[in-house]
Order: structure tokens, then sequence, then C-alpha cells
């Protein structure tokens, strides 16, 4: 079990808002936040900053949901990087 450090601040509540918004980003439905746990050779303590917004098929219930398959093979079945992804729109969200 990964725990956090700490509860999000106000602008990453607004980040995380933002990223639901923009629906799953596999598949544009209505979405919740994932916490990115790697970086794509190690893993890294999960951080309110680095997100990605998923639905519950993606996220968790589906037969390839991220928590069901593995960040590395969620990437690789989507050709994606979530922590670059995340990485960009935390920028975005900061500026």
């Amino acid at each position: 079990t990964i725990l956090m450090a700490k509860s999000p601040t106000a602008a990453e509540r607004r980040h995380h808002a933002r990223l639901r918004d923009m629906g799953c980003l596999i598949c544009a439905r209505p979405a919740s936040i994932h916490h990115i746990t790697s970086d794509g050779y190690k893993r890294i303590t999960r951080d309110h900053r680095l997100v990605a917004p998923l639905c519950p098929e993606c996220h968790q219930d589906g037969p390839h949901a991220i928590h069901r398959i593995g960040q590395r093979a969620f990437e690789d079945l989507y050709d994606c990087s979530l922590f670059a992804w995340a990485s960009e729109q935390w920028a975005i969200s900061n500026e």
C-alpha cells in the first residue's frame, strides 16, 4: 500500500478537477483521478500532481484496467506514457 504524505493542496484539487472535466484519457467517458506510480523505469512516490483521468472501466473495473494489468502493460496497450502526460498537464495547470 502506498500512503499519501498529505492531502491535496488547493492548486492540486483544481488540477484534479480540470483533468476530471477532460474525461477519460483513453475513452473520454466521465473520469476519476488515477495517481501515477512509475516514471516508466522505477516506482515513484505517489504525488497529487502526477495524475491522469481514467473512467472506471479503464481505471479499475475493465479487463484492461490499469489496476488489473499494471502501468507498463496499460501504456503498451494504449501507446502512451502516463508519467510524461501527467507531467505536461501539471505544468499547464501550474502556469
